[in-house]
């Protein structure tokens, strides 16, 4: 089974080449692995639902909210670190700083519950879900 699946160096592949030359049982046993291969290899499942990755890509409703998740998170933490340094210096927080502090936890909230509803969305057409390690 090495050498069908190719496992083998080049010179045990070679030496196995011979040996397949003069033992007619052998090289139809290789023969009848091969096709086992070739016929595992087509039996594969698609990964783990391409077509439901799609999906999730055109839905409006998903790349909506990532982005402004997105968006959220990077003005949160931008701004509040923009606004530390300003609140250093004046050693002032007013409400300004409580909205950008709130747009980053939102921000990060929203891209963790659309990613967990990504993952949920796909683990029940992933192949290797009931697969044990």
């Amino acid at each position: 089974m090495a050498y069908v699946d190719g496992e083998l160096d080049r010179s045990a592949a070679q030496a196995f080449e011979t040996r397949m030359g003069t033992d007619r049982a052998l090289a139809l046993e290789v023969a009848e692995l091969q096709a086992l291969d070739l016929l595992a290899r087509s039996a594969i499942p698609p990964e783990p639902a391409d077509s439901e990755w799609r999906r999730i890509e055109e839905d409006l409703a998903h790349q909506g909210g990532l982005a402004l998740s997105w968006i959220l998170l990077t003005v949160g933490a931008l701004g509040m670190l923009g606004y530390w340094c300003y609140a250093v210096t004046t050693s002032d927080m007013p409400t300004l700083g409580v909205i950008l502090f709130l747009a980053g936890i939102l921000g990060f909230t929203g891209v963790l519950a659309l990613t967990l509803r990504e993952r949920m969305r796909i683990t029940p057409f992933d192949p290797y879900r009931k697969v044990q390690r």
